[in-house]
């Protein structure tokens, strides 16, 4: 998943800057989930024991001040121990070029992409990045097919993230047709002739059997034992 995230920064083709930034410069972005920060106290007590172990990444407002694309939590943190006088106000930061507003929020879920995301988390994902490619499709490699692509953001596999997909465009899930076959004389044959237990349901044959033994009879009753 990260080395998709990684083609995809290079199809946008900016590379970020290392800086270090005052954290009055740095300001939070409104596209965040804030439902995402969570369990800061014990952020800070990392951060205090190890420091900051992942740079901020933000985006130049060419004004001075600079906008927050990933690491909300950690930016949360970092502002309640600057403020209790307990980390240095300068901090690293990874700055990214961005030129409107579908890259932001592209790069944004990017930047957010190793984070643990709930199931809200994850369609509202899906429905940005969705709308994004109504005016920016060329946000998408092209010959990626659209779930594979979401995946990457998500964390999943591409038929999760046609789960998601579905969600967010109103499809219904396909019903699988639930199997009324009545399959009662096969079953009877098949368990007399082998002696065990038999069921047959949706395809699927199931002979069930005790210990090696029972195996080994059902074997021979099927023909299948070879002589020694």
């Amino acid at each position: 998943m990260l080395k998709e995230i990684i083609k995809q920064e290079r199809k946008m083709n900016t590379r970020p800057v290392y800086k270090t930034i005052d954290i009055d410069d740095i300001i939070a972005n409104e596209l965040n989930n804030k439902n995402r920060i969570r369990n800061i106290d014990y952020l800070k007590e990392n951060i205090k024991c190890c420091g900051l172990l992942k740079p901020l990444e933000v985006y130049d407002n060419y004004d001075g001040t600079f906008t927050l694309i990933g690491g909300e939590r950690r930016y949360t943190a970092l502002r309640s121990l600057v403020d209790e006088d307990e980390y240095d106000p300068e901090i690293p930061c990874l700055v990214h070029g961005v030129k409107d507003k579908a890259e932001e929020l592209i790069k944004l879920h990017m930047s957010n992409a190793q984070e643990e995301m709930s199931e809200e988390d994850k369609i509202i994902i899906t429905k940005d990045l969705i709308n994004v490619l109504k005016t920016k499709p060329e946000l998408k490699p092209s010959g990626t097919d659209l779930r594979d692509w979401i995946a990457t953001f998500l964390g999943c596999k591409g038929r999760t993230a046609q789960k998601y997909i579905n969600i967010v465009k109103g499809v219904e899930p396909k019903k699988k047709e639930k199997d009324t076959t009545d399959y009662s004389y096969a079953t009877t044959l098949l368990r007399d002739r082998l002696r065990t237990k038999v069921k047959i349901n949706n395809g699927k044959v199931a002979i069930y059997f005790n210990n090696i033994d029972d195996l080994n009879n059902i074997l021979n009753e099927m023909g299948m034992m070879e002589d020694v």
